[in-house]
């Protein structure tokens, strides 16, 4: 009787760690023909490219979009696509993607060389120069 009691512990607890692992990852495939699959597409020509974002802010945008509070034109249609995924999941998904906060880049970004270049360095400073990224 133990011995069976000690299976269905053991089958249970394998069984929920499999369950556990597969519900974590959040399959990209979805995201790539809107992002790219390097995630460096404006999506449906109008975001910017989010592997010009820090981890926080792809944090940030996504549950944003999850509550309705986040986005413009094609806000209902990603609220859709991350309502099915929990906090921690869109967490996990958006340390995987965009720029450490804590790069050099970022901390210049948060500079005063945005007023010309822009936050994430997509703009012609004084309108002459090269774009740097």
């Amino acid at each position: 009787m133990t011995k069976t009691y000690l299976q269905i512990l053991y089958f249970t607890l394998i069984s929920s760690s499999i369950l556990t692992a597969s519900e974590s990852a959040i399959s990209q495939n979805a995201c790539i023909a809107c992002h790219g699959s390097n995630w460096d597409k404006k999506a449906l020509s109008e975001s910017q490219p989010v592997s010009k974002m820090t981890h926080t802010q792809i944090y940030d945008a996504l549950i944003g979009y999850k509550r309705g509070t986040y986005g413009r034109n094609h806000k209902l249609l990603m609220k859709n696509q991350v309502a099915k995924y929990s906090d921690k999941q869109l967490y996990q998904l958006s340390q995987i993607i965009g720029i450490q906060d804590n790069t050099k880049t970022s901390k210049i970004i948060a500079g005063a060389c945005t007023g010309c270049h822009g936050t994430y360095w997509d703009k012609k400073a004084l309108g002459t120069s090269k774009v740097v990224s």
